[in-house]
């Protein structure tokens, strides 16, 4: 069978050779699809050649391929043909040997391709030899397509619509850089023309170029010189014929604005202007192109990613520029404005370290005055821009902007960023930057912040918190606070007793917002800034205008005032405490709970919730308002427990305060009756001790006194702490000082509990002793035992 000259002449079928099929499934595996015999049949009158494979059992056809030149066919293992269909199946032949591998191969490739050098260099990859071309290099110069011309716009978009696998469409893209400008001016001169069938071909050519998915190709397709002749050609959309979109206009008047800031590089400029214009394409084709594939996206968004990594890597490098950029003339301030935002939002998605160096280089150039101008600016989609880029810089460096705007707020010739952000917080009505502006704040006046990132640890200031933090704190409080509040102590005060009626409280949507985001930032405060918002709440009357929003229609405005009163009592603080009582701030409350009269909501469960926590963490003096002055009331709340519990609670802290005033009314009867027979009221232990003790006795007790260890020690420790003026042994004194107070207080606390113990003993026998014994020996005798016990 191999003993014919096939290739010698291209009328002769070539003789059948034993082949396998094997076909590409989905599990990415080859498939065995039968066993037969492959003819080579060469096409006549312009017909494509043919592949035929006939079952060597029964003389079906198992396979028919007609030979396209477009196809990218591969010789592998010395025995394999391998290609891939126009339905994407991906097939293979498996010949017994090379030689009549061999056969199929040159008599196809010589006359399809009639190349010496694919044949050479499918030699030189099998033998492993030097330097050779890429199989698409190779068949790239197979390919020829026809001249751009109305005419040949069909076999071109069939060309580039048939190119199935990576080798063919890589192949026809490096053919079709040098066919752009050819493109450009054929639609030129079609949209003079009027021609729209002939645009509405260019369009489905420039989509299937778009689906070759070439990194170089769409590079091209989206530079300077074509990307509006690109964006022309999409304006009409084949699935709209009677509309034309606008989007060559749309981009130039956004670059066009660009174009007022000319300190920008023309290398820079191009680039900004290139992202701006793929980020447009790729919105219009996402929206646009139904038959785009994920992996178009992504070659396009790479792009993209690329020129934005050049900008935000060659920006800090550009001294002059950025004070030029800074510092323009008044007129194009706007734009200066719109174009530094977008370039911080360029960055957005960079690495970390690469985006703090970007923004570190601006803010030495004056960003946060720049910031002042765009959150007080008319547009809210500059305000917009500005907030969220603020934002922005703020999660990356909190420190270092906190930093800049203490020393902004210091200096009277100079806007103040932190103020603006205050009063916008109150005066904006767009909701979103509302919420932006108030996570600016608590980002800002978060403790904790600059010390770890673990979100769970507890936030306090403690000496660990960096001074630049607790200097910002109290520069708000002392400035600031009072802005922020102001829409709550702008309330009206109205009698909210237990019985009668409550004037309802009414506040539209925006004051309703502010009201809720300012009692979130009080809550926020109360637990994280300990000193200067107490002193702040203290001082005013906060407590009652917060208890004001309960007289609300709105259920989650009555959420915010308990959720503040929560907040006071959480942190156990007697002087919180305290104020509430004083204020009365336990009556709206439990007016509220009445309200709700058992239903199982939200708010109800919310007051039932803050009444447990007093009961569980027995804070004694609200336990002792609720139930002496709402006590009645409370007992009427029967659908739970907790109420009865508190009662509970109430009477055993009654049982033993009484317990203690008891045992301290039995100690001085001990001390009034263990005087030998004679009492005075004029004479007190301590005299009766210096007349009944000699001077010669009274030292000697003096020098052999017992001293508390613990006292000893302290007493060492504080010495040595006097003595030592050494600053780095500070923080070790005061730690072991505190140590020694932990011990005696641990120590203090065991007497008091083996103390407490005697006594309840001393009044359970005294109550047993009662009934059948006269009170003075029954007395008598339980102080004895008692003291028998003690020692």
């Amino acid at each position: 069978m191999g003993d014919e000259n096939l290739t010698s002449d291209q009328n002769h079928e070539i003789a059948p050779q034993r082949v396998k099929i094997y076909q590409l499934n989905t599990e990415s595996s080859w498939e065995d699809i039968g066993t037969g015999f492959c003819f080579y049949q060469i096409g006549e009158d312009e017909r494509p050649d043919r592949i035929t494979v006939r079952s060597e059992e029964d003389d079906s056809i198992l396979l028919t391929s007609d030979v396209l030149k477009r196809r990218l066919y591969q010789k592998q293992q010395d025995t394999l043909i391998v290609w891939t269909e126009d339905d994407n199946r991906d097939l293979a032949l498996s010949f017994q040997d090379s030689l009549s591998c061999d056969l199929i191969w040159q008599g196809y490739i010589v006359k399809i391709y009639d190349i010496k050098n694919l044949i050479n260099k499918q030699q030189q990859e099998d033998n492993h030899g030097g330097d050779h071309s890429s199989p698409t290099e190779a068949f790239s110069e197979s390919i020829t397509l026809p001249d751009v011309t109305l005419a040949n716009l069909n076999e071109i978009l069939s060309i580039i619509s048939s190119a199935q696998s990576t080798f063919e469409k890589d192949a026809i893209a490096a053919k079709l850089t040098d066919y752009l400008e050819k493109f450009s001016s054929l639609f030129n001169d079609c949209e003079r023309l009027g021609k729209i069938t002939d645009i509405h071909l260019l369009y489905s050519t420039l989509v299937s170029m778009f689906m070759l998915n070439n990194h170089a190709l769409t590079e091209q397709l989206t530079n300077d010189e074509n990307i509006m002749n690109v964006l022309g050609i999409l304006e009409y959309n084949p699935n709209t014929p009677k509309m034309k979109s606008k989007y060559r206009k749309y981009v130039r008047q956004k670059c066009d604005a660009r174009e007022a800031l000319k300190v920008l590089h023309t290398r820079l400029k191009s680039w900004v202007n290139q992202i701006y214009r793929m980020d447009f394409l790729l919105y219009v084709i996402s929206k646009d192109l139904r038959q785009i594939t994920a992996s178009v996206i992504n070659t396009l968004n790479n792009i993209i990613l690329q020129h934005r990594v050049a900008i935000a890597a060659h920006f800090p490098y550009e001294d002059t520029m950025l004070k030029e950029l800074f510092n323009c003339e008044e007129d194009n301030k706007d734009d200066a404005i719109l174009f530094i935002h977008e370039l911080c939002e360029l960055t957005k998605d960079l690495d970390s370290s690469v985006r703090l160096k970007f923004y570190e280089s601006f803010l030495s150039h004056g960003l946060l005055d720049y910031m002042c101008r765009s959150l007080a600016h008319s547009s809210s989609y500059v305000r917009s821009m500005a907030i969220r880029q603020l934002q922005s810089f703020i999660e990356i460096n909190v420190d270092g902007i906190r930093q800049n705007l203490y020393t902004q707020a210091l200096d009277p010739d100079r806007p103040s960023l932190i103020q603006v952000i205050v009063e916008r917080s109150i005066a904006d009505s767009d909701h979103d930057l509302k919420i932006h502006y108030f996570e600016i704040l608590r980002l800002l006046l978060e403790p904790y912040s600059s010390i770890s990132n673990n979100k769970t640890q507890p936030i306090s200031i403690s000496n660990r918190t960096l001074p630049n933090v607790r200097e910002f704190i109290r520069l708000f409080h002392e400035r600031y606070m009072d802005v922020l509040l102001r829409p709550i102590d702008e309330i009206d005060i109205k009698s909210q007793e237990l019985k009668g009626p409550i004037e309802t409280l009414y506040l539209s949507s925006n004051q309703a917002q502010i009201c809720q985001y300012v009692c979130d930032f009080l809550n926020f405060s109360v637990k994280s800034h300990g000193r200067h918002i107490k002193d702040n709440i203290l001082q005013s009357d906060i407590i009652k205008k917060v208890n004001q929003l309960y007289r609300s229609s709105h259920t989650y405005i009555k959420l915010c005032a308990l959720r503040f009163i929560r907040a006071c009592v959480s942190t156990l603080d007697e002087k919180y405490i305290e104020a509430l009582v004083n204020e009365n701030a336990f009556e709206p409350t439990i007016r509220v709970l009445l309200d709700t009269n058992g239903r199982d909501c939200l708010l109800n469960s919310a007051l039932l919730e803050l009444f447990e926590y007093v009961r569980k963490e027995n804070i004694k003096a609200l336990i002792d308002y609720l139930i002496i002055k709402f006590g009645t009331i409370l007992n009427t709340i029967t659908y739970i427990s907790t109420f009865k519990d508190l009662r509970l609670r109430y009477d055993q802290n009654v049982e033993i305060q009484e317990t203690s005033s008891s045992d301290l009314l039995e100690s001085n009867l001990d001390r009034n009756t263990n005087h030998d027979g004679w009492y005075s009221s004029t004479v007190d232990d301590g005299e009766e001790d210096y007349f009944n003790t000699s001077d010669e006795e009274q030292e000697t007790l003096d020098n052999t006194q017992e001293r508390d260890p613990q006292d000893t020690k302290m007493s060492t420790l504080e010495a040595e702490y006097d003595t030592n003026s050494d600053g780095a042994l500070d923080t070790i004194m005061e730690s072991e000082k505190n140590f020694l107070m932990k011990e005696r207080e641990t120590s203090v606390n065991t007497r008091e509990e083996s103390t407490i113990g005697v006594q309840k003993e001393f009044k359970a026998q005294k109550r047993k002793l009662s009934s059948t014994e006269d009170d003075e020996d029954a007395e008598t005798n339980i102080i004895s035992k008692t003291r028998k016990k003690s020692c």
